[in-house]
């Protein structure tokens, strides 16, 4: 049975043991991501957006010019998938490959 894509998000909040603080879920991640059939990491920290009809991961880093990635992934656009090792996989529907996130030890 597959879970519906926003709903993954709190399980992987919940394995990771992510707290909100202030309001807010930020942490630092290692992100892996495919460009040009190339494979590249990253560290960044990263935000999770909770709305009521939406939520999205924002990853601070994917702003520099050398990466030219989007830095915002909404589950309106994206699928979210929990992995068995707590990693959170976000693709484009029908996509091979797309990023990879693991928490960073806290």
């Amino acid at each position: 049975m597959t879970i519906p894509n926003k709903e993954q998000l709190q399980p992987f909040i919940t394995a990771n043991n992510l707290k909100r603080v202030n309001g807010l879920i930020i942490f630092d991640a290692e992100v892996i991501f495919y460009k040009n059939n190339e494979e590249h990491k990253i560290n960044s920290s990263i935000q999770i957006i909770i709305l009521p009809s939406a939520s999205a991961v924002y990853i601070f880093e994917f702003f520099k010019e050398e990466h030219q990635q989007t830095e915002m992934f909404s589950t309106n656009d994206y699928q979210f998938n929990l992995t068995a090792a707590n990693k959170l996989e976000v693709k484009k529907d029908n996509a091979v490959s797309g990023l990879l996130i693991s928490v960073l030890n806290q």
